[in-house]
């Protein structure tokens, strides 16, 4: 019978372990010997090269006694079914079987979520291991550049600039507070933890054997910083009646006033963000955007000035990357910020011509900024006078939208009537309605029952070839 932990030399050049340190209170003998055959760094070295057979035949003819170990495999088999089943839903959109790819891509998320109950328990079960910031790290990267992407349609994204739906609100919110609360006490434990091992020589000795002790500085300056920058800024975006920030104590230094703590996360942000984030080339784009990002949510004139000073950097450095293309959505609701409606307009009209919108397939970078436009001017309808706030949100509409919906991609109003159609109810007076709206929801509606109209928004956000210049209009 083949063991396979024979290989782990030959993957000692990738191998990013999810742990092979020892914990405060020294394991016993047979985790010690579990730590050495080296079972949780073998099953991370197969899941970061996506070896999905050989982990599979792993788990089958060798597998891990160690309870970690055991864990860490449960989790990075869940990332490989869920991985596939994804990419089988992805192929039955392209096929037009709607059904068989809400029936996969439901099934995916099912898995991915059993991938994040994996994680928690390992954290839950392990309070005392020194490996736990490392896990908690990685678990707020699953729940943030995982999840959510993948399974919410880049939520962070539509949650900052966008409209985003019901459930992709919730996601986000409950994702990105836990990611908050994990990230700040691994920050908190990374911290202390040359007092908790400086007088246990031993420990220091058998953490830097393990090959983990280095690990745990590379969080400390690089991964556990970023996925907290990440989150801070996240949560300063949650409204002042979240459970958050009504419920309290979820961090160590929350503060009580919706306002300040929100202050207190852009701070943290900015903080995490100007130290060896700022330096290192992986991650000094990034930060900086983050950044400028939380600096412009600000009701300081001079913050928001500082914001917009770091994200014209970002665009100047990464014009045609969604670095940039971030970057220049966060500047336009600086500016609107800031007080300057006429000059935010007039980016994110322009939007369309912005070299990432141009080169993406997808028409999700292009409708962000319709929404952000629509979101700004909503605001400004809003604050008119009762007899003119209904014109003024008619004109919201047409100013943000009637450009993508009168235009040649149909994916646009696809979507947008989509959208509309899932946003009234009974209840709703179609007067009180633009006639934009109206005709959208009327044509929506059309459709041949919800599950129709779910398969037009699945086709549309994919991806399809550009139109060329000279087609019919």
């Amino acid at each position: 019978m083949l063991n396979l932990r024979r290989l782990n030399d030959r993957l000692s050049t990738f191998v990013l372990c999810l742990g092979a340190a020892l914990a405060v209170s020294l394991p016993t003998s047979a985790q010690i010997e579990a730590l050495r055959n080296g079972d949780d760094q073998y099953i991370e070295g197969l899941r970061q090269q996506e070896m999905s057979e050989l982990l599979v035949r792993f788990s089958e003819t060798d597998p891990p006694e160690d309870p970690i170990a055991k864990l860490a495999l449960d989790v990075s088999l869940k990332g490989f079914v869920a991985t596939d089943l994804l990419k089988r839903a992805n192929a039955a959109v392209q096929t037009r079987d709607f059904e068989e790819a809400n029936r996969l891509f439901e099934e995916s998320r099912t898995t991915y979520e059993g991938l994040l109950a994996a994680q928690r328990q390992l954290i839950a079960d392990n309070p005392n291991d020194e490996r736990l910031p490392i896990w908690q790290t990685d678990f707020a990267q699953m729940l943030i550049d995982g999840y959510l992407p993948r399974y919410f349609q880049n939520v962070a994204w539509h949650y900052e600039f966008g409209q985003p739906s019901p459930e992709q609100a919730k996601a986000f919110e409950d994702a990105i507070v836990e990611a908050l609360v994990v990230t700040m006490d691994a920050s908190n434990r990374l911290g202390e933890l040359p007092s908790r091992v400086g007088p246990k020589p031993e420990l220091r000795e058998q953490l830097e054997e393990m090959q983990i002790w280095f690990k745990l500085q590379d969080y400390t300056s690089i991964n556990t910083p970023y996925w907290l920058a990440h989150a801070a800024q996240g949560v300063s975006l949650l409204p002042d009646d979240h459970a958050y920030y009504v419920a309290g104590n979820k961090v160590r230094g929350q503060l009580p006033d919706p306002k300040a703590e929100k202050k207190r996360l852009r701070n943290r942000v900015a903080d995490e963000c100007s130290a060896a984030l700022a330096s290192d080339e992986r991650t000094k784009l990034t930060a900086k955007m983050i950044s400028g990002r939380a600096l412009v949510r600000s009701d300081d004139i001079n913050d928001i000035e500082d914001g917009v000073d770091m994200l014209d950097e970002v665009i100047k450095d990464s014009p045609a990357t969604w670095h940039g293309y971030l970057a220049t959505l966060g500047k336009a609701y600086g500016r609107w910020n800031g007080g300057d409606l006429d000059i935010a307009e007039t980016i994110l009209k322009g939007m369309g011509n912005h070299q990432y919108v141009q080169n993406d397939p997808e028409i999700t970078s292009r409708l962000l900024a319709a929404d952000l436009h629509f979101s700004i001017l909503l605001f400004q309808a809003d604050k008119a006078a009762a007899n003119q706030r209904l014109a003024k949100i008619g004109e919201a509409y047409e100013k943000a939208y009637l450009t993508l919906i009168d235009g040649p991609d149909g994916r646009f109003k696809q979507v947008l009537f989509a959208r509309w159609a899932d946003d009234v109810d009974d209840a709703t007076d179609p007067s009180t309605l633009p006639t934009t709206v109206r005709m959208g929801i009327g044509e929506q509606l059309t459709l041949d029952g919800a599950g129709k109209a779910q398969a037009a928004v699945n086709l549309a956000m994919q991806p399809q070839p550009a139109i060329p210049a000279d087609a019919e209009q």
